[in-house]
């Protein structure tokens, strides 16, 4: 053996002898190894910075659609207020174009409003025609016929308006959206306007009295007080607007009156009052047929024939009573004003046993006037009186009386396309009564100022 701690073979030599390591460094080592190769697994300092790139564009992205959706909602809203504007506007018309859908007026009407609200349309639709989407365009539809779930739909007392317009975008236009086509729509209409007023401002007895009669009407009815329908009498298809509370009425009305509405006055009041001077005829009456012209009429009129008598067109002013009894009875453009004056009292009116064919006038001062009696009369002591009239007669006109009453006995109350009636209470005894609102003929539409007063967005 050598010193050298080889075993003397030769080409062997022995292994090198390392140097001693304390257990504490070797554990040092260990420690450092694993805290170092931690550390580079849990290093997410890039990931970050990708992270952080992507929600910036996400940021940027969201940013880019709020100010196009802002945009967006802003013209909506503008346009929608257009359409709003447009609907009211054609429905304030409807009065005027009568049966005709989509008039002249009303697309006037219309388009006028568009422009008030700073948008003027590339064109004008009606009936839901389609038209240029590049472009601002106005559709008015009366009847409405956009939608087919409209409650509305095909009601021509409605009238539809929708605005529609192409908006560009901003940030929508990166994805390829270069603009967004957008539409607003509306639906006006004018509140039931009343045909028959009976005010009651001068009587505590209830505004309408029915006995034995059934009203089937086409227009609503204003009551200042209340009703009393008797003897069956009811009353169907016209709203009710009823001052004061139910009655004791055992009569039905469909459908339900409003109670407690807003008292109304005198619809009529600034009706100028015919104007005369000397009698053109004095205690005048009629006895065979005859061809009558308009005038002062002192001392009243008395027609007592049944011959046929001709009205020609004009104001019959009656310083006095009006009394017809028995003819056949015609004229258009006819007013009876009843009043007193040039020393002649004024009398209560009847007209009884006739077939008439009346119309008042269609334009003028007293359009759609057929009887006036002077408002400034004693109150209930000038009334009329109508009784016995052939059932084919038609009166094209309203009856008015205020502050005076009107009573009918197997009378026919309707017109060939209106009749209308203002009294302070009306008591009808098995007679017809078909108030109805066609204003077609008359210059400007209905005569009561209450019919343009305003309409309502419905949708």
């Amino acid at each position: 053996m050598r010193d050298d701690g080889s075993d003397g073979s030769p080409g062997m030599l022995s292994p090198k002898r390392r140097s001693p390591v304390s257990r504490s460094e070797r554990g040092l080592s260990r420690l450092y190894r694993r805290v170092f190769r931690s550390s580079l697994r849990t290093d997410e300092s890039g990931q970050t910075l990708v992270l952080a790139a992507v929600c910036m564009v996400v940021i940027v992205a969201f940013l880019g659609l709020s100010i196009d959706s802002g945009v967006l909602r802003y013209r909506k809203r503008q346009l929608q207020n257009a359409a709003d504007a447009s609907a009211l506007a054609g429905a304030l018309e409807l009065s005027a174009c009568g049966a005709a859908a989509n008039c002249a007026a009303m697309r006037t009407a219309a388009q006028a409003a568009l422009t008030e609200n700073g948008l003027t349309a590339s064109s004008l639709l009606v009936n839901c025609a389609t038209g240029n989407t590049l472009q601002l365009q106005l559709t008015l539809n009366n009847p409405p016929c956009a939608l087919a779930g409209d409650p509305n739909l095909g009601n021509s007392t409605y009238v539809e308006a929708v605005v529609s317009a192409p908006v560009s975008t901003v940030f929508a236009k990166v994805i390829g959206i270069d603009t967004v086509n957008i539409a607003a729509r509306a639906e006006a209409t004018v509140p039931p306007s009343p045909c028959v007023y009976l005010l009651s401002q001068s009587t505590s007895q209830p505004s309408l009295t029915l006995i034995n009669q059934t009203i089937q009407a086409k227009c609503a009815f204003y009551l200042g007080l209340s009703y009393n329908f008797n003897g069956g009498s009811s009353s169907t298809g016209s709203p009710y607007f009823v001052a004061g509370g139910p009655s004791g009425s055992t009569g039905t009305i469909s459908p339900s009156p409003s109670f407690n509405s807003p008292r109304t006055t005198d619809p009529l009041a600034s009706l100028p009052v015919p104007t005369y001077s000397g009698c053109t005829q004095t205690n005048y009456k009629v006895t065979a047929a005859a061809n009558l012209q308009p005038g002062t009429y002192c001392g009243g009129l008395t027609i007592n024939t049944s011959s046929t008598v001709t009205l020609a067109p004009g104001t019959y002013v009656i310083l006095g009573a009006l009394t017809i009894n028995g003819p056949n009875l015609s004229g258009s453009g006819i007013t009876f004003y009843v009043s007193q004056g040039n020393g002649f009292s004024y009398g209560a009116s009847s007209i009884q046993n006739i077939n008439a064919t009346l119309s008042a006038p269609t334009s003028g001062s007293l359009k759609g006037i057929l009887y006036f009696s002077d408002r400034t009369l004693p109150a209930g002591n000038a009334g009329l009186t109508l009784a016995n009239w052939n059932p084919g007669t038609r009166l094209d006109g309203i009856f008015y009386l205020a502050g005076q009453e009107i009573t009918g006995s197997n009378v026919t109350l309707q017109g060939n396309n209106y009749f209308g009636l203002v009294a302070d209470y009306c008591e009808l005894n098995n007679s017809g009564f078909s108030p109805s609102t066609n204003y077609a003929s008359l210059v400007g539409g209905s005569p009561f100022p209450s019919a343009k007063a305003g309409s309502v967005v419905v949708q």
